[in-house]
């Protein structure tokens, strides 16, 4: 139902956005848009009065018995939960994530090599594969949807070209302030490089629409949100919520809601995890792009 909840939200934000949209050079984002999983399945839902399904790629189906390999064993035990198997494609300055979302991954794992992804991907070693448990399915697709089969530069100092909403975040703090740039670049000289957290217009929405909710979970003393980026300072910047809301960002940390929660609050905390989890997935990817870089680089005295 949570899930369910921010897809209906996050259509009608789509359908805002599209219809008060002017720029005829925007038209290309909206006809990607368009061939968006999500927004597919919202879509037909919508004009049909149904419910929300959830989207994204599907989980591997079972295969008939005998069919799996001998060798293909798993290297270790899966946890029986939601989550991501990947592969990493690399080249001497990019890589490219091939991943698919699974309801269970204990379960999937035996299916993967007669699936469509494992087929398409000629999957035949299991120490090959990557994977990451995330808290539902909703999050494995989101996070599927935003970054698979995309090539990236391995320099992650490529990566936040101004044309690009989706890799475009960072985070910058000057003592008691803190500003998070969606769609910008920062201009100070202490920020850090998030990487990929999403949409810069789905973003700049949801930030305009925060602060009540930032507000129940510690005192603020400012707050701002454009197109670009969202200021805020705190009051107390040892307050506890107000350290896990920097977590999120730096490290895919959770952050805990206020007991008594309105709709609004209720999507905002949802795309909060969201943002977490993308997080996540993102510093485990870095970590292993680096190790790999590291083994294949001649050792040096």
């Amino acid at each position: 139902m949570e899930c369910e909840l921010l897809a209906k939200e996050t259509f009608s934000l789509m359908e805002h956005l599209r219809e008060n949209e002017t720029s005829s050079g925007d038209q290309a984002f909206w006809d990607e848009l368009k061939n968006d999983p999500l927004y597919q399945s919202l879509n037909a839902n919508h004009a049909a009065g149904g419910p929300a399904k959830e989207s994204g790629q599907e989980t591997p189906a079972p295969s008939a018995a005998g069919e799996t390999s001998p060798s293909w064993v798993a290297p270790e035990n899966y946890p029986a939960q939601p989550g991501i198997f990947y592969l990493l494609e690399t080249t001497s300055s990019t890589f490219c994530i091939r991943a698919v979302a699974c309801a269970d991954l204990a379960a999937a794992f035996a299916q993967l090599p007669q699936s469509s992804f494992g087929q398409k991907w000629n999957l035949a070693n299991p120490h090959s594969l990557y994977f990451m448990p995330c808290a539902n399915l909703g999050h494995a697709e989101m996070i599927v949807d935003y970054l698979s089969n995309k090539r990236l530069p391995r320099d992650q100092d490529l990566i936040g070209h101004l044309a690009d909403r989706d890799f475009h975040w960072w985070l910058e703090e000057s003592g008691d302030q803190v500003t998070i740039y969606y769609g910008g670049h920062p201009t100070g000289e202490h920020f850090i490089k998030l990487g990929p957290l999403g949409d810069t217009r789905i973003a700049a929405v949801r930030f305009k629409h925060a602060y009540s909710f930032l507000q129940g979970l510690f005192p603020l003393a400012a707050f701002k949100a454009d197109e670009e980026k969202v200021i805020l300072r705190t009051a107390d910047k040892e307050n506890v919520s107000f350290r896990e809301f920097r977590e999120l960002f730096l490290a895919g940390g959770k952050i805990n809601p206020p007991a008594s929660c309105t709709r609004e609050a209720q999507t905002l905390g949802l795309y909060f995890a969201e943002l977490a989890a993308l997080r996540r997935f993102w510093l485990q990817v870095q970590q292993q792009v680096a190790h790999s870089e590291a083994v294949s680089s001649p050792a040096t005295n």
